[in-house]
């Protein structure tokens, strides 16, 4: 298996830790690590979604297993195959929101940087004085 995260400075990036990020499903817990390709506004790739009728169709085998808990609602989903593409979809749309709030604070970050070298800054400020000089 060809390891993504070879260098130090990719993981360190990545906030991945030096062993990777699926090191105790694979070693420790010795599971089968599926990687999916799911496009940002939901969209997932037909290999993944064959991979998944796959996983439906032996959860409903005779000696298969459905242990999943589904939402008690009535427009819940109520088949695997449905839940569990509906929720790799969620999942890609939270992970980018998420990093497009990551990306949002770090330059809210580097621009107050910048102000306060320049001189500006909470310190420094007072309210406005109002034209009339009344205030």
């Amino acid at each position: 298996m060809k390891n993504l995260w070879t260098t130090a400075p990719a993981r360190a990036q990545s906030g991945l830790s030096a062993d990777g990020s699926y090191y105790d499903a694979l070693r420790n817990k010795k599971a089968t690590v599926i990687p999916m390709i799911v496009e940002t506004f939901g969209g997932i790739s037909s290999h993944s979604l064959y991979y998944i009728k796959r996983l439906a169709a032996r959860a409903r085998g005779k000696r298969g297993r459905d242990g999943t808990v589904y939402g008690k609602s009535r427009t819940s989903a109520t088949s695997f195959y449905v839940h569990h593409v509906q929720q790799l979809a969620a999942a890609a749309q939270v992970g980018d929101a998420k990093a497009i709030r990551r990306k949002i604070t770090e330059h809210k970050m580097r621009l107050m940087k910048v102000a306060l070298k320049a001189g500006g800054g909470a310190t420094k400020w007072s309210p406005p004085r109002c034209k009339s000089g009344r205030g």
